[in-house]
This record gives C-alpha cells, structure tokens and sequence, in this order.
C-alpha cells in the first residue's frame, strides 16, 4: 500500500500538498506540528500506522502551508487560517461526508470545522489534544521553547523530540529530531508553536453535536490527559478513554 501525493489550493491560493493512501471512507487527518509527505512516508511507523488506518478507509494527510512539500510563502498562523487549510483539503477530496482525527495541535481546527460544516464532518477522534492551548503550560514556559526553537533549531528540534517520544531508542531520536529540522524553517516552526498555544475552541465545542472520541495517554507531560478531559467534557457526544504510556505520538 502507497501513498499518492496530489495538490490543492487553499483560501488565499496558496498550494497545499496532500497525500491519499487506502481505501473506504475518507478519513482526513488534521495537520499537526511540522511534516513532509514524502520524507515521513519513509518513517515505518508512521508508515505503519496510516497504512493500518487504510485498510478501513482513505486517508488523507497534508502538510500545512509552511512546510514540507506546502506554498512556502509568508502566512498568517491564527486559528481561522489553519481550518481553512483544513476545509481546503476536505474539499478537495470530493466526498460528500468524511471523519477527522487530530492529533495534538490537529485537534482544534477539526472542532472548529465540525461546528461550521456539521454536513461535512460525520464523526472524529482526537489523540492527545485539548480545546484551549493556553492551558497547555504557563507563559514564561511557552516563551522558553519558542525562543529556544528561533534560536536553536537543531538544540530545539531535539528537545521537543525528548518530550514528544521520551521512550525512544537513540536512533529513533535522531531520526525524529532530523526530521523536523527538514520540514521547515525554525522561524516558521517557533510561530507554529505560538500557534498552538493560541488557539481556543473551547465555546465553539459546545455546538459540536458528531459523535467523537477523546483518546488520551496517562503519562503525556506534552499535553497532560486532563486537557483531553476537558476537551471531551465540552464536546456533548464524546466519550474519553485513557491510554496507558506517555508517548504524545500515537
């Protein structure tokens, strides 16, 4: 099973990249973090993990403008430009209703394009996510790393690795921190920091009536579990499951 790399265009014009693996009802993963299409399909697990996702449905993962194979054009990052991104993509694979997963910082644009589109989005699941980023750490925390990211990229790529994987072999880790350094700038990484940080769902979740699962893992200090409690509590049809691990990556 491969993936099929295709091209959008977003609200502005800008180009999206999207890449299409599998076959069943569409399943739209949201963009989360930095990602490069091509250089993530060689990571097996990821790899591993989309392709099971595939045997069910047509997955569907893109990379935000910004990064990897998007428009590196200048962008605003707030959280209306991120679920334009997203309703782009949606569009674009023709399907009259498809289901959303969010991972992490992915989680926020999909509730915000379920209370906009409720024809469009049938149900979702969310991994490790939250309805308001300011929860996530306190200020002078989130202004460490995103400083740290600006100046060091490689110093910051390495530390976020350490966090978001802190069971991870010695090769794993160096793989991951390369990786990111790949997809994009480190400016452009630090604001998309400050984006996740930023964005807050937390009124518009109440509107959401799709049925959702929040899945959170019991040990993930990148995004504690009680941000997904809190996250399910706002959404009316959602169930909370908690996962044993600490690994922020599914």
């Amino acid at each position: 099973m491969d993936q099929e790399v295709l091209a959008c265009r977003g609200p502005a014009g800008e180009e999206i990249a999207y890449a299409v693996v599998g076959n069943g009802p569409v399943l739209v993963l949201a963009a989360w973090w930095t990602s490069h299409l091509e250089l993530d399909w060689q990571n097996s697990e990821l790899r591993s993990f989309v392709q099971a996702l595939g045997e069910n449905h047509t997955v569907v993962r893109y990379d935000r403008p910004g990064v990897g194979m998007s428009d590196r054009s200048p962008r605003a990052f707030d959280l209306e430009t991120e679920v334009g991104h997203l309703g782009a993509v949606v569009d674009a694979t023709g399907a009259s209703s498809i289901d959303l997963l969010g991972i992490s910082c992915g989680g926020p644009p999909c509730v915000a394009l379920a209370a906009q589109r409720p024809e469009v989005v049938r149900r979702m699941v969310f991994f490790g996510s939250y309805a308001d980023g300011q929860q996530i750490s306190d200020k002078a925390t989130q202004s460490v790393v995103r400083d740290l990211v600006a100046a060091n990229w490689g110093l910051g790529s390495r530390a976020l690795t350490s966090v978001f994987l802190p069971d991870s072999d010695a090769v794993t880790a160096r793989r991951f921190s390369s990786a990111q350094r790949h997809t994009t700038s480190a400016d452009v990484a630090a604001d998309l920091l400050q984006l996740t940080f930023d964005m807050d769902v937390s009124a518009l979740a109440t509107d959401v009536e799709q049925p959702a699962l929040v899945l959170h893992r019991s040990l993930d200090h990148v995004i504690e579990p009680d941000l997904g409690r809190d996250l399910s509590s706002r959404l009316p049809t959602a169930e909370f499951r908690l996962l044993e691990g600490r690994a922020h990556i599914p």
